[in-house]
């Protein structure tokens, strides 16, 4: 294995065709999986609501997405995150999303509301902005050479989830959070879909040359650094030219967090928990 004290910062790169080198497959593990309705069009919400709950769990778990006190005699009364932070009536905000979607662009402001407000009693600077970046059809033939898929697995190793929206006739007018990638002979992306009850897989040559509009990522302004104090899901990875998968954890550890190998961790940190 790589030294993890002098390659760190070198080893967790996406994988680059024209040097043969990085990581190839990578998955962020015990991700929130919430689930739209099959008839609805919450699916950007649900995965907004799926990357909010992964970073911040103790501010956003206990939140009731999607639903609100309906109880009260007057107005629908919610505690929701993402609906606290629209400007017009939640009610009137749910059900627009329900009946017509949402574009991820104009979901970016929500997010960034609902960190302002959840994540009291730190300072701004202490937590990454999101933005929405719209990426139009690659002109590139090569298979790990879109930028976006570059974006994406960058991402992805600094153990933050992607919100993805798409339009594509095979494929639908979707949206997903991205928690993992594989690059081989094609590139695959691995996918919390609100739609679905478990991970899924989606070839992303398929989805690029099928895409009608621009392509929508949610992505944090400072990539690949987002605040090293938050919380980030553990990675598993395969090192390169090896198959077998690793498991590594953020940890805060002589004053800086970072991710680390998990059998490392178990070895050297009496009590933390270990199992894979």
């Amino acid at each position: 294995m790589p030294s993890t004290t002098t390659s760190y910062d070198t080893l967790l790169k996406p994988y680059d065709a024209s040097t043969g080198e990085g990581i190839r497959k990578a998955q962020l593990m015990g991700v929130e999986h919430y689930r739209q309705g099959s008839h609805d069009g919450l699916c950007v919400y649900y995965s907004c609501a799926m990357l909010l709950g992964t970073l911040w769990p103790s501010n956003f778990n206990g939140a009731v997405f999607g639903a609100g006190d309906r109880r009260q005699k007057k107005g629908f009364m919610t505690n929701d995150p993402l609906l606290e932070s629209i400007s017009e009536s939640p009610e009137k905000a749910l059900a627009d999303w329900f009946f017509r979607g949402q574009y991820l662009k104009d979901a970016a402001p929500w997010i960034r509301k609902a960190l302002r407000k959840r994540l009291t009693g730190i300072g701004q600077e202490s937590y990454p902005r999101f933005t929405c970046k719209q990426k139009n059809k690659p002109r590139i033939s090569d298979n790990s050479g879109d930028p976006a898929l570059l974006e994406i697995a960058t991402s992805i190793l600094n153990g933050c989830p992607v919100v993805m929206a798409y339009d594509a006739p095979d494929l639908g007018c979707h949206g997903v959070l991205v928690v993992g990638y594989e690059i081989g002979d094609e590139p695959w992306l691995i996918l919390n879909d609100p739609g679905e009850t478990h991970a899924t897989r989606l070839n992303w040559m398929t989805l690029r040359q099928q895409q009608h509009s621009r392509l929508e990522l949610l992505l944090a302004n400072d990539q690949p650094g987002l605040p090293s104090h938050l919380l980030r899901p553990d990675l598993m990875f395969a090192l390169p030219n090896a198959d077998e998968l690793v498991r590594w954890r953020w940890w805060a550890k002589n004053n800086k967090a970072r991710y680390y190998p998990l059998d490392q961790l178990c070895n050297g940190i009496k009590g933390l928990h270990c199992d894979n």
